[in-house]
């Protein structure tokens, strides 16, 4: 039988709640405010501009912007680790 899990702390669901607040406003830019805004001017929309809805939400909410950007590099990390691990098991099996 599992352990009973512990609730979350206020801080740790804050942060889940920052970075839903961010991939939200994400999903939003994508599916709704690029399509727009490609049709409306025949030009691709730009995520990465300063002024993007996304970078303007995040510039307006630095702890947002500070959760976003942990969470970036933890699975830039994560990535590489993965790689590591898999390049290890396909060499211990000798392939």
């Amino acid at each position: 039988m599992m352990a009973k899990t512990k609730p979350y702390t206020e801080a740790q669901r804050r942060i889940f709640y920052q970075l839903a607040a961010v991939m939200v406003c994400s999903e939003i830019e994508s599916q709704v405010i690029a399509p727009f805004s490609e049709k409306e001017t025949g030009k691709p929309y730009d995520r990465s501009s300063p002024d993007s809805f996304t970078n303007t939400f995040l510039n307006k909410n630095p702890e947002f912007k500070r959760a976003f950007e942990t969470l970036g590099r933890a699975i830039a990390r994560e990535r590489k680790n993965q790689l590591q691990m898999a390049k290890a098991a396909r060499s211990k099996h000798g392939s």
